[in-house]
């Protein structure tokens, strides 16, 4: 229960802070900055997604954290870590040629290694895991 409000407290502060945070912007927003909103709030989405099925597995009465969902994060997490070693070798790329500046890539980064994480996680939920 514990780390279900953890993570309720996390997604209000996120959600707030970027309330803030294009209350205080210009008017005029470019793409790449409406990009970076549109991916906070999916990720934001994401974890509100997280907290619903966590609460509702406390109301049946089953643990929040089974075997098999440590399970699922523990791959979904290998595999993203995997893929966001390219993601990084992209950026690098992209960095070098000085096309797009560098703490743009930097966020672009971080936000691509949550991406790559939800989405291979909700792969690894839909699809399941393989017996090794």
């Amino acid at each position: 229960m514990k780390k279900t409000i953890i993570i309720i407290l996390v997604s209000l502060s996120i959600v707030v802070s970027l309330g803030i945070w294009v209350a205080n912007a210009d008017v005029n927003l470019n793409s790449s900055q409406n990009l970076h909103y549109g991916i906070i709030a999916i990720l934001v989405l994401f974890s509100l997604v997280l907290v619903v099925s966590r609460i509702g597995s406390l109301k049946k009465g089953l643990p929040a954290e089974d075997e098999l969902s440590k399970k699922l994060v523990k791959n979904a997490a290998a595999r993203s870590y995997y893929f966001s070693l390219y993601l990084w070798l992209v950026i690098m790329y992209l960095g070098s040629e000085g096309k797009v500046d560098q703490e743009n890539l930097f966020g672009l980064g971080i936000l691509g290694m949550a991406i790559l994480f939800a989405g291979h996680w909700l792969i690894l939920k839909f699809t399941g895991i393989r017996d090794e």
